[in-house]
């Protein structure tokens, strides 16, 4: 009631004005939400709603509009590990990425799911990638990456590697006509002694798989609502 009376409130022309965006309420899904690190370095709940992923209780808020973002990365995704982290990567080159952190191995049938259901690409790597070089090689070399695959070439041949071995940093991933050994040596991946240890007790999750694994149908619900 709360909040449909905020919205009524905005609504009124002498509030609302001719240049003012209208005031959309979105409700997030507690039932949905899986646990992370953010950018807090602690454990949160990453909750949905129709529209982005949110994190309100801490501060300053993590949120992410779903229809800002071009592809999803789940790194480090391997056997051994019990987590795993979830990079966004925004459809502006010149944002950074945001990441979560730590998520359980049990929720990413779920978040693939949850990821597909609003149309966005998604892969898995068992490797984390230098983001910021990535990037500022991708602008610097934009014509070449979208002629050569684009994120296909980068990530495609590392989607869904189980073998450890294959994680080496010498960039060969990232091999492509239009780029110089240079640059590619550049863009390498983070060594796994920065990853940290996966030992950590990031929380019990009790009743998180469960819920996620309808996670697509009920976003979809929402926003035809």
């Amino acid at each position: 009631e709360y909040m449909g009376a905020v919205a009524a409130k905005w609504a009124e022309d002498r509030v609302l004005g001719a240049d003012r965006t209208p005031l959309e309420i979105q409700r997030t899904m507690p039932k949905l939400g899986f646990k992370g690190v953010g950018a807090h370095q602690s454990t949160v709940l990453i909750q949905p709603t129709s529209r982005c992923l949110v994190e309100l209780v801490e501060w300053p808020p993590f949120v992410v509009a779903l229809a800002d973002v071009e592809i999803v990365v789940f790194e480090r995704v391997r056997f051994t590990l019990k987590t795993f982290d979830m990079i966004f990567v925004f459809k502006d080159y010149n944002k950074p990425v945001r990441q979560i952190s730590a998520v359980e191995k049990k929720n990413l049938d779920a978040l693939h799911e949850f990821v597909h259901s609003h149309h966005i690409k998604y892969y898995d790597t068992p490797a984390s990638l230098n983001w910021p070089n990535v990037l500022m090689h991708i602008n610097e070399n934009l014509t070449d990456f979208v002629e050569d695959g684009g994120w296909d070439m980068v990530l495609k041949d590392m989607s869904r590697s189980d073998s450890e071995e294959e994680v080496v940093d010498d960039g060969s991933s990232f091999h492509a006509s239009g780029y110089s050994s240079e640059s590619i040596d550049s863009m390498e991946f983070a060594s796994d002694s920065e990853e940290g240890d996966d030992d950590d007790d990031y929380g019990d999750g009790e009743g998180y798989d469960e819920e996620l694994s309808d996670i697509g149908e009920p976003l979809s619900e929402a926003e035809e609502r």
